[in-house]
């Protein structure tokens, strides 16, 4: 199974982008020449705008307290996941249950990864780590169904 891969320096400050370049391989021409990579940016941009109005649902108790987590060096990266996910359940519970539970995780765990990395700058490669670990282990499938329905 493919695992999703560390984005570039450029693209760790914006998650939309960071998904991007973690699921998109080298340009391949795809039908009416679209590529993948234009797929995958075209789903990242919905994605970041779906985020933005999402955003508001994120206190900063919640933010400083994951901070708190990233900082603490005797965590290990399974119990760093384990407060990711639990932060992540507290918020998904704000959200009806006819939205679709995995876009919604998806968006909620990048805006978490920023806020956190935000918040608290110096635990960026722990909360990047552990974001890229979270989605590998419970989001991967939907991310890569997310590409190929856009380019069927």
């Amino acid at each position: 199974m493919r695992r999703l891969r560390a984005p570039p320096p450029e693209c760790r400050l914006f998650p939309a982008r960071a998904l991007c370049a973690a699921v998109s391989p080298p340009a391949a021409a795809v039908g009416n020449s679209e590529t993948r990579e234009e797929v995958v940016r075209d789903i990242a941009r919905q994605l970041a705008q779906i985020g933005d109005r999402m955003e508001c649902s994120i206190c900063p108790g919640l933010v400083a307290g994951l901070a708190a987590q990233f900082s603490n060096s005797s965590l290990s990266e399974e119990d760093r996941r384990r407060c990711l996910a639990a932060a992540l359940q507290q918020l998904t519970q704000l959200y009806p249950a006819d939205v679709d539970r995995e876009k919604t995780l998806l968006l909620l765990t990048m805006l978490v990864a920023k806020k956190v990395a935000d918040h608290s700058p110096a635990v960026l490669q722990n909360v990047f780590h552990t974001t890229v670990t979270f989605i590998n282990q419970n989001l991967l499938a939907y991310v890569r169904n997310l590409v190929q329905n856009e380019m069927d």
